[in-house]
């Protein structure tokens, strides 16, 4: 359970990461 969470966080991390990324090169 524990590295499975730990696995969704290392995934939402990126996903969120790279929407901000998508969104400052649209917006600037």
């Amino acid at each position: 359970v524990v590295l499975r969470r730990d696995y969704m966080d290392n995934v939402e991390e990126d996903f969120y990461e790279a929407l901000y990324t998508q969104s400052q090169s649209q917006f600037s």
